[in-house]
């Protein structure tokens, strides 16, 4: 029973990854793939929720209308970058891709123990400064690392019938997706709290 329950399991998250790899997929020889519709609807900073998908009127190619759906752009060149997402009682998903790599991380709300799904990107080196500084990592908040600077973030959340619909696309809308504020911690001490004392003249 255990062995059919993980087979199970295994086959959904392959299923799930599947499909977001087809929605999202970037075949070059079209310059109106998944990819460049997506990025289309997507603003500068924060979440859009995409209209309904309907047969023949989608916002991206191969969308399932039980679901709702909500995209948002991520660009590290000025810092790492915070997603905060409230989750539904339903199912929900996210997953992050870049332009060249298509799909790097997939996650549902299996994976948070919370109602709000706390999540950080960052770049390789963004990645190093923060092992580096932060000694113990807050446990709360799902680290990942970036192949890239800029990417897209597609959030889908089940929506059964227009009640469900109104309820999904309003959790979906709460989701923050911003450049993450620069910490400062107060029990730090810093190497010079006050100028440098000047040498005296000896001259």
């Amino acid at each position: 029973m255990t062995r059919a329950l993980l087979l199970l399991a295994i086959g959904v998250t392959l299923g799930l990854f599947m499909h977001l790899v087809i929605v999202l997929a970037i075949p070059r020889v079209s310059e109106d793939d998944g990819w460049s519709r997506a990025m289309a609807f997507a603003e500068s900073e924060g979440v859009t929720v995409l209209p309904p998908a309907r047969p023949g009127n989608e916002a991206i190619p191969l969308l399932d209308p039980k679901l709702a759906y909500a995209v948002c752009r991520f660009d590290l060149s000025g810092g790492p970058w915070q997603i905060s997402a409230p989750l539904p009682r339903a199912f929900w998903s996210m997953a992050l891709f870049t332009r060249d790599t298509g799909v790097f991380y997939a996650v549902t709300q299996d994976a948070s123990p919370a109602d709000v799904f706390e999540i950080e990107i960052r770049n390789a080196d963004q990645t190093r400064r923060f092992r580096m500084e932060e000694m113990v990592p807050d446990g709360d908040v799902l680290q990942i690392e970036a192949p890239a600077d800029h990417g897209l973030v597609l959030f889908r959340a089940l929506a059964p019938g227009r009640s469900g619909r109104a309820g999904a696309e309003a959790r979906l809308a709460e989701t923050i997706c911003a450049q993450l504020p620069e910490r400062v911690d107060p029990d730090r001490p810093m190497p010079f709290p006050f100028p440098r004392p000047r040498p005296p003249d000896l001259s």
